[in-house]
């Protein structure tokens, strides 16, 4: 099992110096475990696709008084982009409330199942009853856990692949509305998390009101490059409808996504490719002009001079600064080195 901890100080010296010295603790000596990485904290991350040298690890901790990369892939990443880069089984995270034996936790958590792996955790932590966990791993098994001292309205309702958990809610029926939405809801990842969050909303939400939403979708395999690896990465910090502002911040990135697709056509001059993207960019976000421009553009280079001149008018209507943008393409091999051409499209300006 290639596993990759998470840890603070003496709590990810304590993982590394029980694993060092496995033959200490009963169980743990056959433990099949090949250590991918011991991220510390917001300072980087140690990460070795071929496994850690953790004596040396140890030996660094002590003579720094912290963590130095040993033998590194990258030494510059913080947590989440270390376990986006480094194909690992299983993530531990490591806090100081876990002290019992430094780490035996942890080590407890990789050796076990899923929900086992929880039982041990909560059964070893004093304040299990205010907290609300879950874990869902890469087979799709799920364990989750609400105490009883959480403040309500509390809960959690689990299904395949998934979970989902809410507190200080207005409503218990929240986390039942937030499980249906996400069972039935159609679309990719996103737009099913992001219709969860909008149904928990109509059943109630959060009793203290509304102030920030975020949503992250990241790859199911790592490409090894994190940059293409995630796939949204929106946060809305403080809003009177966070919600709605989060959901066109969404529309926003697809939009994006479809001109960052359409450039890569452009760059292959495969321009029928290209106004196809360009095209659903601008049916997503009308407002923004760059997008039917770019539209504009492609279907005059796809020889649909007919088609792009009412889009260069609309565009050129709302900001007459993109007609300025016209006579500068032909030199990157974005429009014809064609001068009447380029006045047709010029003749579309609207006068003054």
């Amino acid at each position: 099992m290639r596993a990759l901890f998470l840890g603070f100080g003496n709590v990810a010296r304590g993982v590394a110096d029980i694993l060092v010295r496995r033959d200490r603790y009963p169980g743990l000596a056959a433990l099949d475990v090949d250590v991918v990485g011991i991220v510390t904290g917001a300072h980087g991350a140690l990460v070795n696709r071929r496994g850690l040298d953790l004596a040396r690890v140890l030996a660094d901790w002590r003579r720094q008084g912290g963590f130095a990369p040993s033998h590194p892939d990258r030494a510059d990443l913080g947590a989440l982009e270390a376990i986006r880069a480094v194909p690992c089984d299983v993530v531990v995270e490591m806090t100081p409330l876990n002290r019992r034996a430094q780490g035996e936790p942890a080590i407890t958590h990789v050796r076990e199942a899923l929900r086992p792996a929880l039982a041990s955790l909560l059964a070893t932590d004093p304040q299990k009853d205010v907290r609300q966990v879950a874990m869902v791993d890469n087979s799709g098994a799920v364990a989750a856990w609400t105490g009883p001292k959480c403040i309500a309205a509390a809960g959690d309702r689990q299904g395949k692949g998934y979970s989902v958990q809410a507190n200080l809610m207005d409503d218990p029926g929240v986390w039942p509305a937030m499980a249906a939405a996400y069972e039935s809801a159609t679309g990719d990842l996103a737009e099913r998390l992001l219709a969860t969050l909008e149904a928990a909303e109509r059943a109630g939400g959060d009793i203290r009101g509304r102030q920030s939403a975020a949503l992250v979708v990241v790859r199911a395999k790592s490409t090894g490059k994190p940059w293409e690896d995630r796939l949204v990465d929106l946060r809305v910090d403080d809003a009177e409808v966070p919600l709605v502002e989060l959901r066109r911040l969404l529309v926003l990135h697809r939009a994006y996504a479809e001109m960052n697709q359409g450039d890569d056509a452009a760059a292959k001059e495969d321009w029928t490719v290209a106004v196809g993207h360009y095209t659903k960019a601008a049916q997503l976000a009308p407002q923004i002009a760059e997008l039917p421009f770019w539209e504009a553009v492609t279907l005059f280079m796809a020889g649909r001079e007919d088609e792009a001149l009412p889009i260069f008018a609309a565009v050129f209507a709302r900001d007459a600064r993109w007609a300025k943008l016209v006579p500068r393409l032909p030199a990157s091999g974005l429009l014809p080195s064609d001068p009447a051409k380029i006045d047709r499209i010029l003749a579309a300006k609207p006068r003054p």
